[in-house]
């Protein structure tokens, strides 16, 4: 586990100082805003919800999805003047919808040559120049911030980050929920240049940081040996008492409950799963079902495809704050990663943000994912769900998940692991001595 005297230590050392007193005041500068209604906003939001209003304040770039449980902050889209190709290649790429109710888009399968195409419209939006407009630099002035936290993801934020950074003369907190800097376009060798400019704005992101945030443990022990720089695992929080809710011993498991994006090809593991859970229904005389729970393009894209599995029965998207009644409804909660080896690296050292939800509830977990990455190291090392990492174990993996016995053990320790690891006050606790290290002296109120 991390040592967080260290890491208070450090913090310290980086800010001197603080200017307003025992409160840090935090630029936050992403793709994405906290508020938009996707899995990394849901983190994000579990992170900045106990800060006060006045000492948060927010810039982004792309079009905002807005949450419905969306939190209270100052928080501002960066216009066309601060990365001028941006808005002209959101209407060739495709620009997301501001609705309320609608997920994050997610992109469906393409032909070759329209995928290739979309690539590098987006590849070019790395190199765009960025520009800081005299009206948002007198708003950041007044702001008077400490820090800079960014999830980088992109050249052109770390190029905003780094420009801020030195103009401020104020250091950078990185967070990474992803392996991007080592896949995809920002790593893979048949992007050279792309990849050497990549490396090179890294490179400037952590000359202004003495300490990084990530996903998983795992990534954090990786990247500390690859950047000399410690980095430390925060992983998403929930509630767990208000989550628990246990599943009656005596009522026979029925309803497996998926919920969750279906792009990186996801689905083609769910199809999987699906195959299995018919041949159990029919060998066994039973009627398992397995409910899915996306967004409404998910749908659109994929119910044709697993309509061939008769148990699988697609639900419409819920949102997050009504997310833990779909979660109670199941008696096995199922989570499911890509065997695709072009998405391997993406996903090596994640962890999705439902599994702290997963954890809590009291519900067996079963997972189909590769063996080689952190989530099936990190569920199978704690024995809290029933993992399985190939085709031919699902119909195995499955019989022995839906065995009563076998179902509570793994609800508890998964229960146990929640609390362990996922609990928000747990976390909060971990966040106040990242961001307020002044709190080891009894002033946690007035931080908060």
């Amino acid at each position: 586990m991390i040592d967080w005297q260290i890491e208070i230590q450090i913090y310290s050392a980086m800010h001197g100082e603080i200017k307003g007193g025992n409160r840090l005041r935090v630029l936050i500068v992403n793709l994405q805003s906290v508020n938009h209604n996707n899995a990394t906003g849901i983190t994000l939001r579990s992170i900045f919800s106990r800060f006060r209003k006045e000492d948060i304040y927010e810039v982004y770039m792309q079009p905002c999805l807005r949450a419905s449980d969306a939190i209270s902050l100052q928080s501002e889209r960066l216009q066309a003047g601060v990365c001028l190709p941006r808005k002209a290649a959101n209407r060739l790429i495709g620009k997301a919808s501001v609705s309320n109710t609608k997920a994050a888009v997610i992109l469906t399968e393409e032909r070759s040559f329209l995928r290739a195409l979309r690539r590098r419209l987006i590849m070019l939006l790395d190199f765009e120049p960025v520009i800081l407009m005299p009206g948002l630099m007198r708003k950041i002035n007044l702001f008077r911030p400490d820090c800079i936290y960014t999830l980088g993801n992109a050249i052109d934020v770390m190029k905003l980050v780094v420009k801020l950074s030195v103009m401020l003369k104020i250091p950078v907190i990185p967070h990474f929920m992803d392996n991007w800097q080592t896949s995809h376009r920002y790593g893979k060798s048949r992007y050279p240049y792309h990849r050497k400019i990549t490396q090179k704005w890294l490179k400037k992101l952590y000359s202004r940081s003495n300490c990084a945030l990530v996903i998983s443990e795992r990534m954090a022990s990786e990247y500390t040996e690859r950047w000399k720089v410690p980095h430390y695992a925060l992983m998403n929080s929930v509630n767990t008492k208000s989550y628990h809710c246990p599943r009656t011993a005596s009522k026979k498991m029925s309803v497996l409950v998926y919920a969750g994006g279906l792009h990186l090809n996801r689905y083609k593991s769910l199809l999987q799963i699906g195959k299995a859970i018919d041949d159990y229904n029919q060998t066994h005389q039973c009627s398992l079902v397995l409910r899915v729970y996306t967004d409404d393009k998910s749908t659109t894209a994929y119910q044709e495809i697993l309509s061939e599995c008769s148990c699988v029965e697609f639900r419409s998207y819920v949102p997050h704050e009504l997310i833990m009644e779909v979660y109670r409804s199941a008696d096995i909660l199922v989570h499911i990663e890509t065997f695709d080896e072009g998405y391997r690296d993406f996903i090596r050292y994640s962890l999705s943000t439902k599994i702290s939800e997963y954890l809590s509830v009291g519900r067996p977990i079963f997972l189909y994912a590769p063996d080689n990455i952190f989530i099936s190291e990190y569920l199978k090392m704690n024995k809290a769900a029933v993992t399985v990492s190939s085709e031919v174990e699902l119909p195995t993996a499955l019989r022995r998940l839906l065995i009563p016995a076998n179902a509570e053990t793994v609800s508890r320790n998964a229960y146990e692991l929640a609390k362990r690891n996922h609990d928000t006050e747990h976390l909060n606790s971990l966040l106040r001595r990242v961001f307020y290290p002044e709190c080891e002296n009894g002033n946690e109120e007035e931080a908060w």
